[in-house]
């Protein structure tokens, strides 16, 4: 019988005194038994999550944090319910989730490194190195705190220090795929591709068919202008998920750079049939048609873009685009 079972039955029981007392000698109250609550989800969100699937396993962890349990066991459903929101993206609440966590255990390695993550997650880098520190400074040698010390440095432009400890984490795991790819990305904003290629090609090394490996190798390929090798990545890429956006615009920049302008110009039909809003496909597609010399079906793109989005990063390009267009046909006019 559990603590919890026991200590249930001791309530039960005092409250039940009088009538025990009412009885006659030989005739005792049957056992009282309660049965704990079922934390069969728990587990189960456990296991779902690291299947990948965040939105379930947030949901089965959810119900968990509305029981009743031990402190401990509070902030291990804590933890696992903020790896369920980072995985989501959901940085505000999955930081509310490991400081909580953290109020219960504030030495809990994999708490700080989620907290730290979090903060990383939201573009505030300076906290986030106080976060992977302390972490650091319980497990000196914890991988995923090494690899989040080395992005926070990146992200606030401190590249010495984030390529040693990346280096670091990369060293005591060299197998560790989120080690290389985050020296990679590293690499890639420092202008260093050759050594980002290297990086990106060793985890796939270690996992052949990693997505993210394949489309960093192939932007880090296409920054060398080996664009048949961009090309074969981001080919693998896409056949692992033809739903990512992403790889297929960079595989249309790939496959305009070697000329195959028809191929491009099927795959950026099939992304806006895709994603009808994705303004950035739209604006790739309308500079296609003014170097295939279709002025009309450029316009309409540019239009298209600017309608969707009329405050968007792209709207500057697609004004200018068109005031260009504008001014061809009043040309056109006047030669005549």
């Amino acid at each position: 019988m559990t603590r919890l079972t026991i200590k249930i039955c001791t309530a039960a029981l005092a409250v039940l005194a009088p009538v025990a007392l009412a009885a006659e000698d030989d005739v005792r109250l049957p056992e009282l038994e309660f049965t704990p609550i079922n934390l069969t989800n728990c587990s189960l969100g456990e296991e779902v999550l690291a299947k990948g699937n965040a939105l379930a396993a947030g949901l089965l962890i959810e119900d968990c944090l509305t029981q009743d349990v031990p402190p401990q066991t509070r902030a291990q459903y804590l933890g696992l319910k903020g790896a369920a929101d980072l995985q989501m993206k959901f940085y505000g609440i999955a930081l509310a989730d490991f400081e909580e966590a953290l109020e219960i255990d504030p030495e809990n390695v994999r708490y700080l490194t989620g907290k730290g993550r979090s903060l990383l997650g939201l573009e505030r880098p300076v906290d986030a190195i106080d976060e992977f520190r302390a972490a650091l400074a319980v497990e000196p040698t914890h991988v995923a705190a090494l690899t989040g010390l080395g992005e926070a440095y990146a992200l606030n432009g401190q590249f010495p220090l984030a390529n040693a400890f990346l280096s670091k984490a990369v060293e005591a795991a060299p197998e560790n795929n989120l080690a290389r790819l985050a020296r990679g990305k590293a690499w890639v904003q420092q202008g260093e591709f050759v050594l980002a290629e290297t990086d990106f090609s060793a985890a796939l090394s270690n996992s052949p068919e990693s997505l993210d490996a394949l489309y960093l190798r192939g932007k880090a390929r296409m920054a060398q202008k080996d664009h048949e090798g961009a090309l074969a990545d981001y080919d693998a890429a896409k056949a692992l998920d033809d739903d990512r956006e992403d790889v297929r615009l960079d595989r249309v920049l790939a496959l305009a750079q070697l000329g195959r302008t028809s191929d491009a110009q099927l795959e950026l039909n099939e992304v806006i049939e895709m994603a009808p809003d994705n303004v950035k496909a739209l604006m790739m597609r309308g500079r296609l048609y003014l170097a295939l010399k279709d002025k009309a079906k450029a316009k309409a793109d540019f239009v298209q873009a600017v309608t969707i989005d009329p405050n968007g990063p792209y709207t500057d390009e697609a004004m200018a685009e068109l005031h260009e267009l504008n001014r061809m046909d009043w040309s056109d006019y006047l030669e005549d």
